[in-house]
């Protein structure tokens, strides 16, 4: 598959790791000029190793969503913005009936992170992105109809996420911006096996029927229409490459579902 981004700048954040380092990697792979952003120092290594062997130099930017200043600050450093691919993201359980102030401590994390740091990450890359440039959200088939129980804040979070989405592509398509959305299924990353670990946790010590973490794994992807396995980072990565590229000029205000049908409407 071929999505003509050559020389494109691009921006990713949340790509120290899971689906924003494969996004990063599908984007040197095509010859695009990268940065990638995130709130942990293997932001760094994770540069440098997609960097290597590719005749590219990563520029990573160590930085957190939620902090505006440093935000605005960080980007204000790169000229022009081609293409910018707000991932970063983190989710966790947040129980409604668990009495504990970690709980809400936990969600409004979340909603930190997921939202208001994809609408900061918009807000400082403004000034830098043009006509023809491409905003992408990662948000996820679970802020749809199949949000999942114990995961509010994080379903919240991405609706929200897709929400903002469209009222940015009609902001900002008379700009020239078009503004898109990629809502994947079960990807196999860290973050998506740290939460289905925790789900299965706290079964565990709610004494509900016993259920083994492999068996789990096939009862979440039972509702997917094709393959029923966690989807690979590598090509989910060429959606985003479609948007960014010259094939998706008249897409705009969409969220391209990429879940194995687990969503369908």
């Amino acid at each position: 598959m071929f999505f003509d981004v050559a020389d494109k700048r691009v921006v990713v954040t949340g790509a120290s790791r899971g689906i924003g380092l494969a996004v990063a990697r599908a984007f040197v792979a095509a010859r695009s000029t990268v940065a990638i952003l995130a709130e942990r120092e293997e932001v760094f290594a994770a540069a440098a190793e997609l960097g290597r062997g590719s005749g590219s130099t990563v520029t990573a930017i160590h930085c957190d969503v939620t902090d505006r200043a440093r935000l605005k600050a960080a980007l204000r450093e790169l000229e022009v913005i081609d293409v910018l691919v707000a991932n970063a993201g983190t989710g966790d359980i947040t129980r409604v009936d668990e009495e504990s102030e970690e709980v809400d401590e936990i969600f409004d994390r979340i909603l930190r992170v997921n939202l208001v740091g994809a609408f900061n990450t918009v807000r400082a890359a403004l000034p830098r992105l043009r006509a023809g440039s491409r905003i992408i959200f990662t948000t996820s088939v679970h802020g749809q109809a199949i949000a999942p129980p114990a995961m509010s804040a994080y379903a919240a979070s991405k609706a929200g996420v897709e929400a903002m989405m469209r009222s940015f592509a009609r902001e900002l398509g008379s700009r020239g911006i078009n503004v898109n959305a990629v809502a994947p299924g079960m990807v196999a990353t860290e973050l998506t096996m740290s939460a289905i670990r925790k789900l299965f946790a706290a079964q565990i010590a709610r004494d509900a029927a016993p259920l083994s973490e492999a068996d789990m794994m096939r009862q979440l992807n039972a509702g997917q229409a094709i393959h029923c396995t966690p989807i690979d980072p590598a090509r989910l990565a060429q959606v985003y490459l479609l948007l960014a590229s010259e094939a998706g000029a008249e897409i705009t205000g969409q969220t391209i579902n990429v879940d194995h049908g687990l969503a369908m409407k």
